[in-house]
Order: C-alpha cells, then structure tokens, then sequence
C-alpha cells in the first residue's frame, strides 16, 4: 500500500466492543482483522477521525462484506478493485460488494473468516 494513515482510529475502544462481537459470534481472527486490516483501511478512507461510537456500525460493515464474501471471487471484479486502488480510489472500502471480493482474495482470510459459524 502506497497511503499514509490520514485519521485517528479509537483502538483504545475496541475493548468496548466485546458484546457486539458476542452478538456476532465473531472468532478471535474475525475481531483481529477488523482491528488490524479494516479499521486501518477506514483510516484510510476518512481524512477525519474515526469516532468510538461508529466501532459498532463499523463491525457489521465489516462482518456483512465478510459473510458475502464470495467463495471464487470473480477475476473482473477483482481487477475493477485492483484498479481503483491504483488510480487512488478509497470507495471500495465501503462498498460491500467489493470488500467481500477483496477479503475473498486475501490471504489474512484464506479458509478461516466467517467459516467459524457454519
């Protein structure tokens, strides 16, 4: 990645979160993607400062594009996110469609995310 972190992320607050990650029956490797590779990748999205209150809203985006995640990502979709990336579109990290294809083709998710459950 080729950005620099532009907001403040309340990881002093994800503790705080304990009982929307019971709600969801999130694995211990669900609740550290989403602290270690989403909540930075929102950083990256807002220019702002991530407040602790929208942890919670921020996790069901997160859990949602997790669960849709295809089990073969389709190589165009792939290659519409590759090149958003490239041309510096943050968009992607919002859109559910195209997160679940990008955790999809993620290694940090590889047969374990969202696989807990089922």
């Amino acid at each position: 990645m080729q950005y620099a972190l532009h907001g403040h992320l309340p990881y002093d607050h994800t503790t705080d979160l304990r009982t929307v990650y019971e709600t969801y029956r999130a694995s211990a490797e669900t609740t550290r993607a989403f602290e270690t590779w989403f909540l930075p990748l929102v950083s990256l999205k807002e220019k702002g400062a991530t407040h602790p209150q929208q942890l919670p809203a921020l996790f069901k985006q997160f859990m949602r594009a997790s669960l849709a995640r295809p089990a073969e990502p389709d190589p165009a979709k792939i290659q519409a996110v590759q090149q958003e990336i490239e041309n510096g579109g943050t968009d992607w990290i919002t859109s559910r469609t195209k997160l679940a294809t990008v955790i999809a083709t993620s290694r940090a998710f590889a047969g374990r995310e969202g696989q807990e459950n089922q």
